[in-house]
């Protein structure tokens, strides 16, 4: 039969064995720290393009050119993924770039409502996560003025408005996040071991008075 705990019994349970629960939170956040020391950091770099638009010579014609931008700036990020762009960024960094590998790494998005296109690439290192972004910015700037031109006339300009730079911290695995994670589940093992210790007791109390007040326990022998 499980046994039943008020909830102040429960907490002076947990009172008297305070020790356990801090040896549980201990030891989580010692696996934590381990964890950290084995998971590879990942680092993320961001590089920003602005897309302009050309104006025309009619009547308000800088406000089209702006929305203009605005709404092919939407379908640009997914060209991040084009063969001419993975062939470049493998060009300026190696062979080991697979395309698999670049479409782990690299991503790019367009802020609503904006003519910026968001180039992120993670690394391994801070320097792996920059040369990825700026190279795959540069290609992709390429390949976006290649695809609109036509007859030697394109609508818009692409530009790298702020390049990738280093980034001063991994962005995972998060420390904080680790121990706190560790703690709480240390914590958690430290209750049920706490209240599997007072069952265990319960139980064997139980069974001590029970062959005690047994008949053949109390009958003499004859």
């Amino acid at each position: 039969m499980a046994v039943q705990y008020r909830a102040s019994d429960l907490l002076t349970l947990m009172l008297r064995r305070w020790w356990v629960l801090l040896l549980g939170v201990v030891l989580g956040v010692g696996a934590a720290y381990g964890a950290l020391q084995v998971v590879a950091p990942t680092y993320i770099a961001t590089a920003t393009q602005l897309v302009k638009g050309i104006p025309g010579q009619t009547t308000g014609a800088n406000y089209v050119a702006a929305q203009f931008a605005v709404a092919r700036a939407k379908s640009y990020p997914v060209f991040v993924y084009s063969s001419k762009v993975l062939d470049g960024v493998r060009k300026d960094l190696g062979d080991t770039y697979t395309d698999a590998l670049l479409r782990e790494q690299v991503s790019a998005n367009n802020p609503v409502d904006t003519p910026l296109v968001n180039i992120v690439a993670e690394g391994g290192s801070p320097e792996e996560a920059r040369e990825l972004a700026n190279s795959a910015a540069k290609h992709l700037a390429t390949f976006i003025a290649e695809i609109e031109t036509i007859d030697g006339k394109a609508p818009v300009v692409v530009s790298t408005a702020v390049e990738a730079e280093l980034p001063v911290s991994p962005s995972s695995p998060k420390p904080l996040l680790f121990y706190a994670m560790g703690a709480a589940l240390g914590g958690t093992v430290g209750i049920l071991t706490v209240l599997a210790w007072d069952s265990l007791a319960t139980r064997r109390k139980v069974a001590v008075e029970a062959g005690h007040s047994s008949p053949l326990a109390t009958e003499p022998a004859s």
